[in-house]
């Protein structure tokens, strides 16, 4: 009767193993990066950068022992047993599965183990990067082992999740915890919530509840109030948050022309000015590409034309007054905004041009607004009612549309799920594939990363060969349709005296130049956790915790995958090839976020009938949005004062 206990009792064993090994080993290599770190600081003279990056007076007494190094070390050293030892306490104390906990310190500690042994090899060259290595190093592994002692206890998911979701959100305002890679490129830490006038904070927060209590709404009564009124409501929350965030930041809402105008964030308005006829310039992109200022120099024409046709616009009298509409419906002062853009272009801007990057505002916070909508349209084809109106709800909360707006990358996410639920009705006849397809092929005008959902989509239909009513041949006839609107951007292109093909190749390369130092091994590491943070923490641990990974690998082999699980493992696979690849070098948060909805929807029409406790995840998502926009800087204007 005992026997069966044996392998039990084995893996427990080797469990406990393995975190105690990768927790003297991580203790080991922290010991040998301190002083590495604290050289830097000292061949540096860095103390006013130290005392920037770290809370309270850390960095004033950080720089007092930096003579001693070994010191510190020795100390530091101490940490990630002491660590361990408190995860292993607490887990008694609370009820922890002992095996499972011991994995989850295992992998925790694993991960600074791989943090230390990568700063040791490849040492940071400056202070900001050896306090980002510490912070991968300790910080973010235990705040790993916080989820390992939650995750393997008997407690309410709901408190886990929230106990969870405040020891990281702590962490990162008080800068223990970094995102991105100081020097190539990460998410500057900014107190600017707190410098918010009490009467502007109060009305902020008020408008991000009443959002908030609107999402709550709809999701409760998913399924019996009639599906339009729903979304209307949800489009009218994500006006709210619009409305709301930007006065949490030190620009406020008269940063969004300004946004627009800033070569370093877009530098289509700067390119749009070289367009005198929209034909020569399209026949002279391919050419004239590494001439251009930073995303011109990587992207087709599409965007310079926008620009230029807005500001053409911006003359007229009905979109002037369009484009006034919109700066009062979010809350900036048009002069201010006029002269903040103005300083950021460093040129005089004409009262055309104002408005015309007031109209872009105006089309991107519409793309917001119909973001519910769209997920819904996207989730309907495969989900239950009551499923799709709760993706919906909950892609009024995704943060990286209301971080990074008005980037133009907030675009994105409307279209891939647009695109992808047009994908997944191609057996219903042949206008949903085309209609895929005419809408990749707008991604790919906009931007040539667009490309790879055409990568998902064959994924789609890879992982969901042998379910219910599947054709190979079906499946070929629908690519043909996918692909055609494609060929016949080419063709256009082609026949108007473009060269698509040396636009993509010059593009690749300009890539290639502009991230040459950044470096691919570190990123494919951190894509990651830019992504948790551009999709929500929240949603990241009901992701992580909700799903049989096990069965849904097994699936996966099998290619026999269905419904939410299809999309959401087809959108995680071709999120692993962008990383594998290299394509791209940080911000995955922006540039990825066309992917966040469908990994969205995927997830919660899988997890719909297991997840409880939706107005506690609505509640972490909202708290979640407001700590980042007040305390982290997403788009960058030419100077931070």
């Amino acid at each position: 009767m005992r026997t069966p206990a044996l392998p039990v009792a084995a893996d427990a064993r080797r469990a406990r193993f393995a975190s105690a090994l990768a927790v003297i080993t991580s203790s080991l290599l922290v010991g040998v990066l301190v002083p590495r770190v604290l050289a830097t600081l000292v061949a540096g003279n860095a103390n006013a950068t130290l005392a920037r990056a770290l809370p309270g007076g850390l960095g004033g007494l950080l720089s007092k022992f930096a003579e001693a190094p070994l010191l510190v070390a020795v100390f530091v050293a101490f940490a990630p047993p002491l660590l361990w030892v408190a995860s292993r306490l607490a887990g008694a104390l609370i009820g922890s599965d002992p095996r499972a906990l011991d994995t989850g310190l295992a992998f925790a500690w694993t991960v600074s183990v791989l943090a230390s042994a990568s700063a040791i090899v490849w040492a940071p060259g400056e202070i900001k990067q050896g306090l980002a290595a510490l912070g991968y190093a300790l910080a973010w592994p235990a705040v790993l082992s916080v989820a390992a002692v939650l995750w393997s206890s008997a407690l309410p998911r709901v408190l886990a999740h929230g106990l969870l979701l405040f020891c990281t959100l702590a962490g990162l305002v008080a800068r223990v915890l970094p995102i991105g890679w100081p020097g190539e490129h990460s998410l500057s830490w900014w107190a600017m919530l707190t410098g918010v006038p009490p009467g502007a904070l109060l009305f902020s927060l008020s408008l991000v509840a009443v959002a908030a209590l609107l999402v709550c709404v709809v999701i409760a009564r998913a399924g019996r109030v009639p599906s339009l009124l729903a979304l209307l409501l949800l489009s009218l929350a994500s006006l709210l948050l619009l409305r709301a965030l930007p006065m949490l930041e030190h620009y406020g809402p008269a940063k969004h022309p300004a946004a627009l105008a800033s070569e370093i964030n877009t530098s289509y308005f700067q390119a749009a000015g070289r367009v005198t006829a929209p034909g020569a310039f399209v026949r002279a992109h391919a050419a004239t590409m590494p001439s251009l200022a930073m995303h011109a120099r990587t992207h087709p024409p599409l965007w310079p034309l926008a620009f230029h046709a807005a500001t053409r616009l911006g003359a007229a009298d009905a979109p002037a007054r369009a484009a006034s509409l919109v700066a009062r419906a979010l809350g900036a002062d048009t002069r201010e905004a006029a002269e903040l853009a103005a300083s950021v272009a460093e040129q005089p801007l004409s009262l055309a041009q104002v408005n015309g990057l007031w109209l872009l505002v105006g089309g991107f916070a519409l793309a917001v607004a119909l973001l519910p909508f769209a997920v819904w349209f996207l989730a309907s084809a495969f989900a239950s009612p009551r499923s799709a109106v709760r993706a919906a709800a909950l892609a009024v909360l995704l943060p990286a549309p209301l971080l990074y707006f008005p980037d133009v990358d907030v675009l994105h996410p409307v279209l891939y799920a647009l695109a992808a639920g047009a994908w997944l009705r191609r057996e219903r006849g042949t206008i949903w594939p085309l209609t895929a397809g005419g809408i990749t092929a707008l991604l790919v005008a906009l931007s040539f990363g667009n490309l790879a959902l055409l990568a998902c989509f064959m994924g789609v239909a890879w992982l969901g060969a042998h379910g219910p009513g599947r054709s190979p041949g079906h499946d070929r006839r629908h690519t043909v349709l996918l692909l055609l609107p494609l060929v016949a951007l080419a063709v256009v292109a082609l026949l108007m005296g473009a060269h698509p093909y040396a636009m993509l190749t010059t593009a690749l390369a300009q890539h290639r130049a502009i991230l040459a130092h950044r470096t691919r091994l570190l990123w494919m590491a951190l894509h990651p956790l830019e992504c948790a943070v551009g999709v929500g923490f929240p949603l990241v641990f009901a992701f992580a915790r909700g799903f049989d990974w096990r069965g849904l690998f097994e699936r996966a082999r099998a290619r026999s995958l269905e419904g939410g699980e299809l999309l959401w493992s087809a959108t995680l696979a071709t999120l692993l090839l962008l990383d594998l690849s290299g394509a791209s070098k940080g911000e995955s948060a922006r540039l990825w976020m066309g992917w966040f909805p469908l990994a969205l929807a995927g997830g919660v029409a899988a997890l719909d009938t297991r997840e409880r406790g939706w107005a506690w995840l609505v509640l972490g998502l909202a708290v979640t949005l407001v700590v980042l926009k007040g305390f982290y800087v997403f788009v960058w204007l030419y100077r931070l004062a």
